[in-house]
């Protein structure tokens, strides 16, 4: 019996390094909330972002109302947004660039890759010389707040996106760009707004975004992509094997 007792003292810590090491395990294969998983090669899963590329006319919505008042403006035709959640089968939360919203579940397709440019970068136009313009915090000078003036001739804004809007007093269009205004007065103030059309010029070349495949998938909001099963019994018998060898070791010096 002593020697029992003396075997268990000698060997109660490395029941104890395996006893965490099984946790740790557990938190990295399994997660913290998977109550049903203790120790499996199948269980470890990491985030994957899924894409879509839109089609013509795929408004962004601030709101799940998905009315004209709610939409932000029209995703550029051909590029993407990252899928965040389907709300329900004709609304998907998704996000374009640094902004996020909700868009119709029409007016885009799913791949199953990673564009390598999923926005619209370096667009830029100017403001006529004739006349100044303003940045509106909506397409409609009626309902918008004035975020900033712009004077006439101002370079290099950059454009984010097109919308329809109201049509100004003496104007004949009804587009208006959401644009990033930077005054040359205050290089630290970023103006994010509704700029009307017809007070611009020089509005760079859109390109296509022509990134594609020929596969398409299915989205829903807990899909992930998994680590291949070998990798997984590599990664724990890598950690595993230290430990067992130091519980035989003692296991050994304990019977001796």
């Amino acid at each position: 019996m002593n020697k029992l007792i003396i075997f268990i003292a000698k060997i109660k810590h490395i029941y104890f390094l395996l006893f965490m090491t099984l946790i740790v395990l557990n938190i990295l294969f399994c997660g913290f909330n998977n109550t049903q998983c203790i120790f499996s090669a199948y269980a470890y899963q990491t985030e994957k972002i899924v894409y879509a590329k839109v089609g013509e006319n795929c408004a962004l919505y601030s709101t799940t109302e998905l009315d004209n008042k709610s939409i932000m403006f029209y995703v550029p035709n051909t590029y993407f947004v990252a899928l965040l959640s389907k709300i329900n089968d004709n609304i998907y939360k998704v996000q374009y660039s640094n902004y996020t919203g909700y868009v119709k579940a029409e007016t885009f397709s799913v791949v199953s890759f990673t564009p390598s440019t999923p926005y619209l970068e370096n667009i830029t136009f100017d403001i006529t010389s004739n006349v100044g313009t303003q940045i509106w915090s909506k397409p409609s000078p009626n309902q918008g707040n004035i975020l900033s003036t712009i004077s006439a001739d101002t370079k290099n804004i950059t454009y984010v996106a097109s919308t329809t809007g109201e049509i100004p007093l003496g104007g004949v269009s009804n587009l208006w760009y959401y644009a990033k205004y930077t005054p040359a007065t205050s290089v630290t103030s970023v103006y994010e707004g509704y700029i009307y059309s017809e007070a611009t010029t020089n509005l760079a070349h859109i390109p296509n975004n022509l990134e594609t495949e020929n596969e398409e998938i299915s989205f829903d909001s807990t899909q992930k992509i998994s680590i291949d099963q070998p990798v997984k019994i590599i990664m724990i018998t890598l950690i595993c094997t230290p430990f067992l060898i130091l519980f035989i070791l003692a296991v050994i010096k304990a019977i001796k």
